[in-house]
């Protein structure tokens, strides 16, 4: 975008659209979108990612195309290795309920051996005294108080086997959960290293923030930075900056004409729609402020109008705003 200017011209020197009395205010803009998809650098675990492949300017693109391709770098090995320790860990839980499983049946196994062993040892313990001899009788009592003993330990030792088994299971499912999140974010971020389209149109490419150029395949940027837009063509508005001599005179509603640099016998007619309060720095400018005015286009045409060409925008001014 050139400079901003000012110029201000005799009234016969431009179109019908001025009024007796006027003055012209001449500042430069370009053509932008008030509305569009717009592409931004993703925020991945990386700090700088590089443009790999950047679609060429003005090419159009459908629903799902490709926009921008940043290089992976690392993305692809911490994938692979989150994918490496997932599959491990979910190995070692069915090795662990296989494990768990076989015990348990073993424990099962023991503990009908005991509770039956205990049964036998209960009946022989049942017979009176008076018909056994005081030994005997003191000798199934004591076997069959072992055998309960034995029984009741049997199935303690299955319900602590269940209730590890149990908290092993949970330890190791919490372990996947979070090693399936970590899989799924590195996913992410290599699935949002390719930039897709939403929605049918022409690419624009965003300028660097720093070179004062285009974006371009190779540039290293950091994430959020903008990249690329597919702009909504019917709300084509003019963007141009005025000094502060220039926003002093102008106002919301003042018509203006609009004459683009690719097309110069052509004269659009427009109306100024907003005035910045307040400047700012535009750092190849200078150190001076300038102030963001926009224009509306009374017959916005996307068959030709592209988002970034240059315009000379002339705001009709009434003389009695100079004063």
């Amino acid at each position: 975008m050139r400079n901003p200017w000012r110029l201000v011209l005799p009234v016969f020197l431009v179109s019908g659209l001025a009024h007796a009395g006027d003055d012209i205010v001449v500042l430069s803009g370009s053509l932008r979108a008030a509305e569009a998809e717009r592409f931004s650098v993703p925020v991945t675990s990386s700090w700088q990612v590089t443009v790999k492949w950047l679609i060429p300017e003005g090419e159009r693109v459908e629903v799902g195309d490709s926009i921008a391709v940043f290089d992976p770098g690392t993305a692809e090995d911490r994938l692979q290795q989150a994918g490496d320790g997932l599959l491990d860990k979910r190995h070692q839980r069915a090795s662990e309920a296989a494990s768990g499983r076989l015990t348990r049946m073993d424990l099962e196994l023991a503990l009908k051996r005991a509770e039956v062993d205990y049964r036998k040892a209960r009946i022989d313990a049942d017979v009176p005294q008076d018909v056994l001899r005081g030994v005997d009788f003191r000798r199934r009592q004591l076997d069959m108080e072992t055998k309960r003993r034995a029984f009741e330990y049997a199935q303690l030792t299955l319900l602590s086997h269940d209730a590890t088994t149990r908290a092993k299971i949970a330890g190791l499912d919490i372990e996947i959960a979070e090693l399936e999140q970590t899989y799924e974010s590195y996913e992410q971020d290599l699935d949002s290293l390719n930039l897709r389209a939403t929605r049918a149109g022409i690419v624009v490419h965003e300028l660097h923030p720093w070179m004062g150029r285009k974006i371009v395949e190779g540039d290293r940027l950091q994430p959020t930075f903008p990249v690329a837009q597919i702009p909504d063509l019917e709300t084509l508005e003019v963007e141009a900056w005025a000094g502060e001599s220039e926003v002093a005179r102008l106002e919301v509603g003042q018509p203006v004409d609009l004459i683009l640099d690719a097309y110069p016998e052509l004269r659009l007619s427009g109306k100024v729609v907003f005035v910045a309060s307040a400047g700012e720095r535009r750092e190849p400018w200078g150190r001076a402020s300038y102030f963001r005015v926009r224009h509306s286009l009374d017959q916005p045409d996307g068959s030709y109008m592209r988002p970034g060409m240059s315009v000379r925008c002339e705001i009709h001014v009434s003389k009695a705003d100079a004063q």
